[in-house]
């Protein structure tokens, strides 16, 4: 199973490392150095070597062949380089808030969704962002999951964190890390959580799933969801994942907040997240320092090999 991922990125040329938000921006020539190297069977160029140690403290194998751990994704044109995709319009969740109405549990078959996914892979989509409905009640969601991963994409999960505690998901988060987990917060408490989601035991199984996901060490991002069913306990959500060190956005759809604020745990910088599929006025109002924009900011002629975090 690859480590590092490189690929082209809109008018750049990336090495990202799935389960990292940090990345490396490099020169086309250091693209094509690389293109040779694990098309040939040759070990890393020292620069990589290097980048990688300082970067993700990686120690890379000086003399294994690069093609070992380095998946090398092939250019595309026009190139598509991020995807949505909505797994499943079903849910276990029946929020009042959400614009999916009927919540039919419809997908498609495994072999289509893995033509899908190739399909994306062949137009150069790197970033994918797998939502629904809620993404992980698809009875194929693993098994799309991991092959979204063997093909060399970057995966945001957005999720209500109700299944989290499956150990088929756990063993799939663990083994093959996303790029970010995103979960919604609906409340603080079972009254109020319970009640948005018009699912009874539904805030009991959320703290089933965090606490799963927390112990298995997957990182999260958490958006807090505030309505007029939570407004009351704004500053508990808030509390509450801030213990546990989780970088927090919190979106309001309260008509007693005219604004959304924003915070980010100074161990993980602000980024775009995309978070649960509610509504249009649900989605978190942050600051972006994505790669896109990172990356984008600095001259694509630049010979030096550059890094974000």
């Amino acid at each position: 199973m690859h480590q590092l991922i490189t690929s082209r990125f809109l008018d750049d040329y990336l090495v990202v490392c799935p389960g990292s938000i940090a990345g490396i921006k490099i020169p086309v020539r250091q693209f094509a150095e690389l293109e040779q190297a694990a098309k040939s069977g040759a070990p890393a160029p020292s620069w990589l070597i290097k980048a990688a140690r300082q970067r993700w403290a990686m120690d890379l194998a000086p003399a294994s062949p690069v093609r070992n751990y380095l998946l090398l994704r092939e250019s595309a044109e026009p190139q598509y380089s991020r995807a949505s995709w909505e797994i499943n319009l079903g849910c276990n969740y029946d929020c009042e808030h959400c614009y999916l109405g009927l919540k039919k549990f419809e997908g498609l078959s495994m072999a289509d969704k893995a033509r899908l996914l190739h399909v994306m892979r062949d137009a150069g989509v790197l970033w994918l962002q797998i939502t629904g409905g809620e993404p992980t009640i698809d009875r194929d969601f693993t098994d799309s999951y991991a092959l979204a991963y063997e093909l060399g994409m970057m995966i945001t999960i957005s999720t209500n964190g109700s299944r989290l505690w499956q150990p088929k998901i756990l063993d799939a988060l663990t083994r093959m890390p996303a790029y970010r987990v995103v979960v919604s917060v609906y409340g603080a408490t079972a009254a109020s959580y319970d009640g948005l989601t018009r699912r009874r035991g539904s805030f009991a199984a959320f703290q089933k799933g965090m606490a799963a996901a927390l112990e298995a060490g997957i990182p999260m991002r958490l958006n807090l969801v505030v309505t007029e069913h939570s407004a009351d306990e704004e500053a508990a959500m808030w509390r509450w994942p801030s213990a546990g060190g989780w970088s927090t956005t919190a979106t309001s759809t309260c008509p007693r907040r005219s604004t959304a604020g924003t915070s980010h745990c100074p161990r993980s910088p602000p980024s775009t997240c995309g978070s649960g599929r509610c509504s249009p006025a649900a989605m978190p109002v942050t600051p972006s320092s994505t790669p896109t924009r990172t990356a984008r900011r600095r001259s694509a002629r630049s010979a030096a090999t550059r890094t974000w975090t």
